[in-house]
């Protein structure tokens, strides 16, 4: 588990102990009871999800099939989508800096926390000066 994913359930662990309203995490659906502890406890997470969610989970649990936690909605991130061309260029202008730019910049700080690849670290050994031996030639 990344640190972003560690992150953000830290955060949705304690939105929740203060009893702030939210969506499900699981499902993304508003189907959270207003008291925490009346949802169910996710299996895979330490945070509450909405009933439904806590039954598919159980049910995948049995199946050994769990859905992975980067396909929650909370973690998914949902590109916030406009009809650029009906609105004013001031309202498209002010829409891109509110909603687009923190979208890209929370894009960028996924990728940038993530660890390179192991095939960007090799690199190919440079040959002798004098080239090949000749028993590999």
């Amino acid at each position: 588990m990344n640190e972003i994913i560690k992150q953000t359930l830290l955060d949705l662990k304690d939105r929740q102990a203060r009893g702030e309203h939210m969506k499900c995490p699981r499902c993304g659906r508003d189907a959270m009871n207003t008291n925490v502890h009346r949802n169910a406890l996710s299996r895979y997470a330490d945070v509450h999800v909405c009933d439904e969610c806590g039954v598919a989970e159980a049910m995948l649990a049995i199946m050994q099939n769990p859905l992975p936690l980067t396909r929650w909605s909370c973690f998914r991130d949902e590109r916030p989508r406009f009809d650029f061309e009906a609105l004013p260029g001031a309202i498209a202008r002010d829409q891109l800096r509110k909603d687009q730019i923190p979208y890209l910049i929370r894009l960028f700080e996924r990728w940038n926390a993530e660890p390179e690849p192991r095939d960007a670290q090799k690199t190919e050994a440079p040959l002798p000066p004098s080239g090949l031996p000749q028993s590999l030639r």
